[in-house]
């Protein structure tokens, strides 16, 4: 859940607190103030958790000057998911999601034999982090036709990550090691 998001929650709180704290009391002001707020707050909550937004998955060469930027920006926060994590190879498959014109995440996968790649760093902006950049490259891109693998691998080096990976439907392996393969997804 992105902050902005968390944000608004807790606004809805507040505000259907008011609304209980007007009726008690008989302050209609105040009562048609934090009405008007809440449904301000639940259109937002609603469209975030329901909208597509205007994603789509580019192909990115290595040297591309926005992966670079966009990179070198998020390279602490990188670092605290992928710690291993340097740069990309020259031969690694790369794609950037854009929401608008915005870069939000950088995906790379290094081929480990015809079968399988490994997900070298799968990084989406903490102002976006709700999983729908994850979901679009894992779900609805149909990753595995794009890399023309049958399998893919990645590591975690945290606890946020985990929980990510499973909610992309990868499955654990042992040893901080997780595995997606296309019958994954399509079971509930």
């Amino acid at each position: 859940m992105t902050c902005i998001l968390r944000l608004r929650w807790f606004i809805l709180a507040g505000n259907s607190l008011f609304i209980a704290y007007a009726i008690l009391i008989q302050a209609y002001p105040i009562l048609i103030l934090n009405s008007f707020n809440a449904a301000v707050n639940i259109w937002f909550i609603w469209q975030a958790y329901h909208l597509k937004g205007n994603y789509a998955v580019l192909h990115a060469e290595n040297n591309a000057p926005m992966l670079e930027r966009f990179l070198s920006y998020y390279i602490d926060d990188i670092h605290k998911f992928f710690p291993k994590f340097i740069k990309f190879e020259e031969n690694d498959v790369v794609f950037l999601i854009v929401k608008g014109t915005a870069v939000i995440s950088a995906a790379g996968f290094r081929k480990i034999n015809d079968n399988t790649y490994e997900a070298v760093m799968d990084y989406v902006a903490k102002t976006h982090r709700n999983h729908k950049p994850g979901k679009l490259i894992y779900e609805q891109e149909n990753i595995f036709d794009r890399l023309a693998c049958k399998s893919i691998t990645a590591h975690s080096y945290n606890k946020k990550h985990d929980k990510y990976l499973r909610r992309m439907k990868f499955k654990s392996v042992g040893n901080h090691k997780f595995e997606l393969k296309p019958e994954y997804q399509n079971k509930s």
